[in-house]
C-alpha cells in the first residue's frame, strides 16, 4: 500500500516543481524586457536631449554670427569711405564707427560663440581695422596741425593702397568662413562698398576737376 502512493506524490512533485520554474523564468524575461525598454527609453530621451542642446547651440550662433557680420559691414563701409584721395566738394559724409558699447558686444559673442576659425579670422580682421584707423588718425593730426611739419601724404598712400584693400581681404575671409559654418552663403557681406565715380561726361567731369583740385590743395598743405 505504502508504495501506491509513492508514484502519484512524486508525480505532483515534479509537476509543482516544474510550475515554479516556468513562473520564475517568466518573470526573469519580463524583468529583463523592462530593463531593456527602459534602456532604450533612457537612451532615447539622452539623445533628444542632446540634439535640443546641438539646435539652440547653432541657432545662438547663428544669431551671434549675424549681428556680428553686421557690425562688420558697417566698419567695412567707414574702412572704405574715410578720408578718400579724390572728395566731393562738399566731402560725402562718412559713416561713423560703431560705438565702444557694439564692439564690446562683438567681442563677447565671438568670445562665446564662434568657432576657432571664425576667432581667428576676426582678430585678423581686427588688426587691420586698427591700423586703418592709425593711419586715419596721422592724416586728421597732420592735417590740423601744418606748423608741425608732418606730412599726410604717406598715411594717406598707406590707407589707400594698403589698409583699404586689407580690410576688404579680411572682411570677405570671415564672412567667407561664416557662411561656410552655417552652410549657406553671407550676401551683401562680402562686397566691399562702392567706390565713388570718377568718369564720365558733362557734370560729372565737373565734380571729377573739383575733386582733383582739392586733392592737389591737400597735398600742398
Amino acid at each position: 500500500m505504502a508504495w501506491e502512493w509513492v508514484g502519484p506524490v512524486m508525480t505532483g512533485a515534479v509537476g509543482i516543481s516544474v510550475g515554479i520554474t516556468g513562473i520564475v523564468a517568466t518573470y526573469k524575461t519580463g524583468k529583463q524586457g523592462r530593463q531593456h525598454a527602459e534602456v532604450l527609453a533612457r537612451q532615447q530621451n539622452e539623445h533628444d536631449a542632446a540634439l535640443a542642446k546641438e539646435q539652440r547651440d547653432q541657432q545662438r550662433r547663428s544669431e551671434a554670427y549675424v549681428e556680428l557680420l553686421t557690425m562688420v559691414e558697417r566698419v567695412g563701409q567707414w574702412a572704405s569711405m574715410v578720408r578718400p584721395m579724390l572728395d566731393t566738394n562738399p566731402p560725402r559724409p562718412v559713416p561713423p564707427l560703431p560705438e565702444l558699447s557694439e564692439q564690446a558686444r562683438s567681442n563677447a559673442l565671438v568670445g562665446a560663440y564662434a568657432s576657432p576659425a571664425v576667432k581667428e579670422r576676426y582678430q585678423a580682421w581686427r588688426k587691420v581695422v586698427m591700423e586703418a584707423i592709425g593711419a586715419v588718425e596721422d592724416i586728421e593730426f597732420a592735417l590740423a596741425n601744418p606748423d608741425a611739419g608732418l606730412s599726410h601724404i604717406k598715411p594717406r598712400r598707406e590707407l589707400d593702397f594698403k589698409h583699404r584693400p586689407a580690410e576688404g581681404d579680411a572682411r570677405r575671409a570671415l564672412a567667407d568662413q561664416i557662411a561656410a559654418e552655417l552652410g549657406g552663403s553671407t550676401p551683401g557681406f562680402t562686397d566691399r562698398a562702392p567706390a565713388p565715380r570718377e568718369a564720365g561726361g558733362g557734370n560729372e567731369r565737373g565734380r571729377v576737376d573739383q575733386r582733383t583740385r582739392r586733392s592737389n590743395a591737400d597735398d600742398r598743405s
